[in-house]
């Protein structure tokens, strides 16, 4: 039986942003990552990443806007916004943020002369100067529309190079009728090469965490950076999963725990996008959620919508 997060904390960004300038005309959260001390947010609508702070007791602790951060492009880019952001927490000397998109249509012309067309998802890498750097994920995608939610880096203990873990939104990797049967959750690992992020392996979810999708992740390594506490969010069965995978294998250790999100006379949790860890001791998450959908009929939806949200594990 699965357990309730404990709400702590919620703010909107119209809020916490409203005296801000340089964001985001509107909020579609889609991925958020602690980075350092501060808290970094991406949107589905724009380039623009928001930079925010949570501080008090964890009893009452309180989100603050800070600034908004326009990364730079080389010119032609057909970046429009981002599905998740992640940095990477094992290398002290690793200050990029890296930034993933969803999926992209390809296309090459054929010796016959007929068009190839294909998806795949990119990794944008933002250094400490806000340069933006575009390389494609090697791993073809079933749609535009189901490609990848959410990323995490760690660093290689063998090689010390990078490995990115970024989730498939459908199961199986797929979409349409398939995609939704729940069981069968899939992340795909990537290693940067020769300016691309080159295909290593699939992990296969548990088959007990019977989500409908998936829509972000997060990982936090113990010390050896040979195991690490990861944490899977579910937007269509609002629930995430805590397990523990060995960062070496990649085979999941033991069953973890799936907790459910509140609902309380306030509102539901109806569009929960992005999800990290906000401490080592992986007992408190960040998440943001998306605006309300024009088919969800329940006005409590709109209560907690395009808004930040601390949550603490039970």
């Amino acid at each position: 039986m699965s357990k309730k997060l404990i709400l702590r904390a919620t703010g909107k960004f119209e809020d916490l942003f409203a005296k801000i300038k340089g964001g985001c005309a509107n909020y579609s959260p889609n991925g958020v990552v602690k980075y350092n001390d501060d808290i970094f947010v991406v949107f589905a609508n724009c380039k623009q990443i928001a930079r925010l702070a949570v501080f008090g007791p964890i009893t009452k602790p309180l989100f603050s806007g800070k600034e908004w951060l326009t990364p730079v492009f080389d010119k032609g880019s057909k970046i429009e916004g981002f599905a998740g952001i992640t940095c990477n927490r094992m290398k002290f000397n690793d200050d990029n943020l890296y930034t993933v998109v969803e999926s992209i249509r390809r296309t090459k012309k054929k010796k016959s002369g007929k068009k190839k067309s294909w998806y795949n998802g990119k990794v944008v890498t933002i250094a400490k100067k806000l340069e933006a750097k575009e390389s494609w994920l090697d791993y073809e995608l079933p749609s535009k529309i189901k490609g990848f939610e959410g990323a995490c880096v760690i660093n290689d203990q063998e090689d010390n190079t990078l490995r990115m873990l970024a989730i498939c939104e459908g199961n199986c990797c797929r979409t349409g009728i398939p995609s939704k049967i729940p069981g069968s959750g899939r992340i795909q690992v990537f290693k940067p090469e020769k300016g691309t992020w080159q295909h290593e392996l699939q992990i296969s979810l548990p088959d007990f965490v019977k989500f409908i999708d998936y829509s972000d992740l997060d990982v936090i390594a113990n010390k050896k950076g040979t195991d690490g506490n990861v944490v899977i969010l579910s937007n269509a069965s609002r629930k995430i999963w805590v397990g523990s995978l060995n960062l070496i294998n990649f085979e999941w250790q033991d069953r973890g725990a799936i907790y459910d999100f509140p609902s309380n006379k306030n509102g539901k949790f109806c569009n929960v996008r992005g999800v990290t860890w906000l401490d080592d001791k992986c007992k408190k998450i960040v998440v943001v959620s998306n605006s309300k959908k024009s088919t969800q009929k329940d006005d409590k939806c709109q209560n907690y919508e395009q808004a930040i949200h601390l949550f603490e594990l039970p």
